[in-house]
């Protein structure tokens, strides 16, 4: 496959939700980490952009129909906005691409949900890209070390979960 066409569907399959992690693992075989990472780094506002512009085009429809079924959309409070959003994009358990459609939808401003998303899933994402590239290189010790940043990340995502679970969960 084309570089160029790897890159295109990189940006917008992943939009459409189909799993990033797999082309996460796929740019580090393909690419090698140097330039995978830099790739996610570019690709990741691209991600909360599409994200936010479908979720504005979406707003007043799903809003509409939440309401007529005895829902709402919730909102976020502007005091704790940005630290709603760290843990949003920080915390597991939702898809990626959900996550890039729900926080604009709660009216988070925009520049909240590019930089948070930004900041907070580009490191969740360097692990799968050296997993792609130990496959290609055969390399145990990258294998290893993705093993240990998977590790890490889950350790510190379960205890910023637990410390912050009330604050999410009453907002």
């Amino acid at each position: 496959m084309s570089p160029v066409l790897f890159i295109a569907l990189m940006i917008t399959l992943p939009a459409a939700g189909f799993p990033i992690s797999v082309f996460l693992v796929m740019s580090g075989i393909k690419f090698g980490i140097p330039f995978a990472v830099l790739l996610w780094l570019l690709v990741l506002p691209v991600h909360a952009m599409l994200g936010y512009y479908l979720s504005g085009k979406l707003r007043k429809t799903i809003k509409r129909i939440s309401e007529k079924r005895g829902y709402h959309v919730p909102s976020v409070p502007e005091h704790s906005t940005a630290i709603f959003s760290f843990l949003f994009y920080a915390i597991p358990g939702l898809p990626y691409a959900l996550k890039n459609y729900l926080l604009p939808l709660a009216g988070v401003p925009f520049s909240y949900c590019v930089f948070m998303n930004s900041i907070v899933q580009a490191p969740q994402g360097i692990p799968f890209i050296i997993l792609g590239n130990s496959v290609i290189e055969l390399d145990p010790r990258m294998f290893f070390i993705a093993l240990i940043m998977f590790t890490m990340l889950y350790i510190g995502l379960r205890w910023l979960k637990k410390k912050y679970w009330n604050t999410i969960h009453g907002s």
